[in-house]
């Protein structure tokens, strides 16, 4: 067994070598990701006093953060786990169950069940926080991690807020906020790789993603049923395009995402009308296809001025020229410049039951998205 009671956090070193595990038993261990986990590289089996609840790497991956139910920081070595090269007790007055690193690797943030937001020095001693929020939430605080940027701190917890804070100022209040963006606590939050979208996840079993943008009034995209139990942990695949799920009914969940455009196509984008006759723009902005169409090739057309594709489950990155198909989604790209590299995207029409009309149609939306 990897531990001898629960596992509560798990991380890949963001170079992909090791794995960084703690749980109940108190221990921290590290392992080799390439090897069959018979044994860990090292181990501390009094990592902490009590649970380790969370456990973080640096973005160098030599510097591991764990926090637990005694409330003490430790920041380790990731190559010696003989001593903590930092220690703060009483980091917080309960138990700390999150913690994480800035992508700069200078700070970490911290919250916990007396409701605080911490934000440490993390190449210091630790001895006092650059930042603190002591009422950051009405509740504990289950969630916490920075933006890619490091501008930026997402929390979340039992009062079912989620609160976006600045995170060079005083923290006095919350850059944007949604009281009640779960029916239940939130248990884990993750920023997009391009730091413009907040995926959350709870005890209400459901899934949501924020644009960070707006002013969260309410998700772009969701799935209430996501698992059939609560929700406890949420990340997104490096290139964004994946979102991972797991929680208490033990299902591990990996939820497509679609290409999120960069800028919205300008009003009056032309596509052919065959293809318009197809598609329509639902609640949330999504371009999709008809049922009645649902036989029809999903292939793209180019246009002067806009393109026009079919993208898979994997899309095409932003700029590529060539088209994946997939049956029930288009999206409309805008080109901010003549190419001469776009001769090589296939150019057809739809063959549908109504025919193919040569005619221009016009559709206008403000945002891509595809639903989970």
């Amino acid at each position: 067994m990897a531990h001898s009671g629960d596992i509560f956090s798990v991380v890949f070193s963001p170079d992909g070598t090791r794995i960084a595990t703690g749980g109940s038993d108190r221990a921290l261990r590290i392992w080799d990701a390439a090897s069959d986990l018979s044994s860990p590289l090292l181990e501390r089996l009094d990592g902490h006093s009590n649970d380790i609840y969370s456990v973080a790497f640096s973005s160098d991956s030599t510097r591991i953060a764990t926090v637990g139910g005694d409330g003490t920081l430790r920041v380790w070595e990731a190559s010696d786990l003989s001593s903590p090269l930092f220690v703060r007790a009483f980091a917080h007055t309960s138990d700390i169950y999150m913690v994480s690193f800035s992508a700069d690797d200078d700070r970490l943030a911290t919250v916990g069940g007396d409701r605080a937001l911490r934000v440490w020095d993390a190449a210091s001693d630790l001895s006092s926080p650059l930042l603190e929020r002591a009422d950051a939430h009405g509740a504990r605080i289950c969630a916490v991690t920075f933006s890619p940027d490091g501008t930026r701190i997402a929390s979340g917890g039992s009062d079912r807020a989620l609160r976006i804070w600045d995170a060079a100022s005083d923290l006095l209040s919350p850059l944007m906020e949604i009281a009640n963006a779960h029916s239940s606590e939130i248990y884990s939050v993750a920023f997009s790789p391009d730091g413009g979208h907040l995926a959350t996840v709870g005890g209400d079993r459901a899934l949501r993603v924020w644009d960070t943008a707006s002013d969260l009034s309410s998700p772009v995209l969701e799935r209430t049923d996501a698992h059939s139990g609560r929700i406890r942990t949420v990340a997104y695949s490096p290139n964004g395009l994946h979102v991972g799920t797991g929680g208490a009914d033990r299902a591990l969940r990996v939820w497509p995402l679609p290409v999120l455009l960069e800028q919205p196509p300008p009003d009056g984008t032309a596509i052919s009308s065959a293809t318009a006759a197809c598609m329509a723009v639902n609640r949330r902005s999504v371009l999709e296809r008809k049922s009645s169409c649902a036989d029809t090739p999903a292939e793209a057309q180019l246009l002067p001025g806009a393109s026009v594709q079919a993208v898979s489950i994997n899309p095409t990155a932003l700029g590529a020229t060539t088209v994946q198909p997939r049956p029930d989604i288009l999206i409309v790209k805008t080109l901010g410049s003549p190419s001469s590299s776009l001769d090589e995207v296939a150019e057809s029409e739809y063959s549908t039951s109504e025919g193919s009309d040569p005619a221009m149609a016009r559709v206008t939306h403000s945002q891509v998205l595809s639903r989970i």
